[in-house]
This record gives C-alpha cells, structure tokens and sequence, in this order.
C-alpha cells in the first residue's frame, strides 16, 4: 500500500503516519543507549515507505533521541523531511535554554514542528504563564520554528484554555477508539475541530491494548477482513476524522 499524504499550509504533501522517535531499539534495555545501526534502519525504512514526519521530545531516550534523530537524518535533503520536538516544561523550565539546546543536539537551524510537551492540568497555568509561548512566537517570526502546537493530556475544560491562549498551528493528543468510547477523546478531539486546529494523534493503538483484543472482540474484526491485522484496524479509524493530520506510530 502506498503511503497516503496530506496537505498542510506551505507543505503540499504531508505523510499520514509520522514516526516517533521515542521506542528505538537500545542496546542491552537500557532506554538511554540507542542502538544507532538498529534504529538508523527503522528510519531508513520509514524515508523509504514515504514517511516524511519525525517526532521526537527533549526527554526521549533520557534526552538521546533529539541528537540521534538529528544524526539519522542528515543524509537526506532538509526539505524532504519534516521534523517535531517538544519544550519540557517540568525537565527544564528555562524555555531559552532548552530550546537552544535543541537546535544543537539536532544540528538544526530550524524545527519544523514544535509543541508545548504533554500540558497537563495540575501545571498548565504555569507553563502557560511562563513566558515561553511569546519566545517561541519571536522564533517562529524568526524561522527557527515553522509551526507552533502543543501536546494535551488534561481536561476538556482546560483544553479550551489552552486553545483560546495562542493561534495555534496544531495540536496532538491521545486518540484512538477505545479512548473515544471509554474516555474523554470524543469531546477534546471536537474542541479542536471546532477551533479549526488540525490534530497530530498519539498513542493510536493505546499502547498495545487494541493490538490485543479479547477472542470475541478480534473475531469479528477477522470475519470483515481475515488478513488485516487488529493494530491495523486502529490505526485506519482516526484517519477518517476530518481533523486528523498525521497519526504517529513507534517502533515496538
């Protein structure tokens, strides 16, 4: 199958599925040492099957994953990939720093996506407070960031805060059919649609648990398609959401 593609502002062809650069395959289980050889082919493969998103986090792989992305994909054409990292406001709250660091860990001079890591409830007023939306504006009109979001892990409630504080570009968050029927994902995925913000989708699978279904449950997913996997079946029900951008896998 071939790899599907959406357009988004000044980029005319956006993959659906974007990487994450979160579960790369490490040496020994120790998520701080990336097996570099393993996971440069993980990318290579996804450049290969058309996908042009990468995401990857100022923490992931205790703070390894923004360098090793920035290394995996230096061979290719800056233009022929788009790249996401995230400000940690709890691991470092200095946003200027941070942020510098960034650029050098991935020997980059611009972030095509950048987020606001993870807001959640109990600390969403002061990261929004801090100051780091207006910096991360400055860069933006600067051109060290070409799209500014955030990622949500709070109340419905508070993502309406957040929506109203800032135009933002995009924004991801958690969404996959078992949080749609079970969880609050039906109601924070129509607050963005209603805001006109297109949504970058995390954790499609729920972590594994829609690869897994009971007997009952997969058997009748196996009678309307015997060769479609259960996972497969996960990842093709957001895309159908008007709002949904790209839906980010990880390597497992």
């Amino acid at each position: 199958m071939r790899m599907k593609y959406k357009g988004f502002k000044d980029i005319p062809k956006l993959s659906r599925l974007g990487m994450g650069v979160m579960r790369m395959p490490v040496h020994d289980g120790d998520y701080a040492r990336i097996d570099y050889e393993k996971a440069k082919a993980v990318i290579d493969r996804c450049m290969k099957s058309g996908v042009n998103y990468y995401d990857t986090a100022y923490i992931y792989h205790e703070g390894r994953s923004e360098e090793f992305t920035g290394k995996a994909l230096v061979e290719y054409p800056r233009g022929s990939y788009y790249v996401a990292d995230k400000f940690n406001f709890q691991a470092e709250p200095d946003y200027k720093k941070q942020f510098s660091e960034q650029l050098r860990r991935l020997d980059m001079e611009y972030i095509d996506f950048y987020l606001l890591h993870g807001i959640q409830d109990n600390f969403q007023e002061d990261m929004l407070t801090s100051g780091c939306i207006e910096y991360f504006d400055e860069q933006k009109k600067a051109g060290s960031i070409r799209y500014l979001g955030f990622s949500f892990h709070g109340n419905p409630g508070n993502l309406r805060k957040v929506v109203e504080r800032y135009p933002w570009d995009f924004a991801q968050i958690q969404l996959n059919y078992y949080d749609w029927c079970f969880g609050d994902a039906k109601e924070l995925y129509e607050i963005l649609e209603e805001a006109g913000i297109p949504v970058m989708v995390m954790e499609p699978v729920h972590g594994g648990l829609l690869a897994k279904l009971t007997d009952e449950a997969a058997a009748l997913l196996k009678e309307h398609a015997p060769g479609a996997s259960l996972a497969s079946w996960a990842m093709r029900w957001r895309v159908g959401l008007h709002a949904v951008l790209v839906v980010l896998f990880y390597k497992t």
